[in-house]
C-alpha cells in the first residue's frame, strides 16, 4: 500500500474540523444558531469518516 502525507488525509481535515468545533464549545464559542456548532462537529465526523472508508494509501 502506498503512503501519503497526513495534510493530505481527508479523514484527518475532517478530524481537525470535529476537534475544532467541539473545543469551542468548551471556551465559550458558540456559533449562532447553537444547532451550527453541533452541525460543524457532525460534518467533521462525517467527512472524517469517509476519508477513511475511501482511503486506498497508508498514512505515514
Amino acid at each position: 500500500m502506498d503512503t501519503k502525507a497526513w495534510w493530505k488525509s481527508v479523514s484527518v481535515w475532517g478530524n481537525i474540523i470535529a476537534i475544532i468545533a467541539t473545543a469551542g464549545g468548551f471556551f465559550g464559542y458558540v456559533v449562532t444558531p447553537e444547532n451550527q456548532a453541533a452541525g460543524a462537529a457532525l460534518l467533521g465526523e462525517c467527512v472524517g469518516l469517509w476519508g477513511r472508508l475511501r482511503a486506498s494509501t497508508r498514512l505515514n
